[in-house]
Order: C-alpha cells, then structure tokens, then sequence
C-alpha cells in the first residue's frame, strides 16, 4: 500500500479520510502523461481555432452593421444637402421678389447677388484660415498654436 504525500496546498486532513482532489498514476494507470499532453494541446488548439471563427464573425458583423450605418447616413446627409440647397434658392427668391418693389427688380437681383457672393467670399477666407492653421499645427511651420 503506497502512502500518499500532502502537498500542502490543501488544508491538512485526517489520515483515515482520503482526498478526492488528489490523484496518483496508481489510480489511471492506463493513462499515459504524454498522450493526455498532446489531447490537451489538441483540445486547446481546436478551442482556439472555434474562438478565433468566432471573433472573425463577430467582427465582420461589426464591420457590416457600421457600413450600413454609414451608408444610411451618407444618404440622410446628401437628403439634408439637397434641401438646404432649395432652402437657400428660395431665400435668394424670396429677397428678389420683396425687395424688387422697393429697388426694382436688376437691383434686387444685383443686391441679393451681391450679399450671397459677400457671404461665400467670408465662408470661403474663414476656410482657408482654419486650413492654414491645421497645416501650420500638423507640420510645425511657423508659429505653433
């Protein structure tokens, strides 16, 4: 009869009870350690394979759910962008047409024209100043922010 060792890792028991938890090569000796190695080397490369389609398809959802969602926006922008176009077009009408009794109809035209363009030139400066700067901040040229 072989007397069984404590490892100490374990509380300490009696020496009539016998621990579950621990096992010789007496109790599977048909066991052999290296083929239960390559099992397990087998199982977690299966295990990981499984995980690694997994995360694969996870991530193509990811993808395709984030592409729809870019789609459907791209869309509502151009939808908002075509409004405001019609938006501003019937504003520039809207200024002709109340301020041609006034000035007569060339210089309601020649005034919102005028205005319009005034505004595009300020958009436009405003533009290129923020470009300058960005190129100034990104590349260290000249005076840094």
């Amino acid at each position: 009869m072989s007397q069984k060792t404590r490892s100490g890792w374990t509380p300490e028991t009696a020496d009539d009870q016998v621990d579950a938890d621990f096992e010789t090569d007496e109790q599977h000796p048909g066991v052999d350690a290296e083929t239960s190695i390559i099992a397990l080397v087998q199982r977690v490369a299966n295990e990981g394979r499984a995980y690694a389609e997994t995360e694969i398809e996870r991530q193509r959802l990811r993808a395709s759910i984030l592409g729809a969602a870019g789609r459907d926006t791209a869309l509502l922008v151009l939808g908002a962008l075509f409004l405001l176009f019609g938006t501003l077009t019937a504003l520039l009408v809207g200024c002709v047409w109340m301020l041609a009794p006034i000035i007569g109809i060339f210089g309601a035209l020649a005034l919102t024209m005028l205005a319009a363009f005034a505004i595009i030139f300020l958009l436009l400066l405003a533009a290129k100043a923020r470009i300058s700067k960005a190129i100034r901040t990104a590349f260290g040229k000249g005076q840094t922010p």
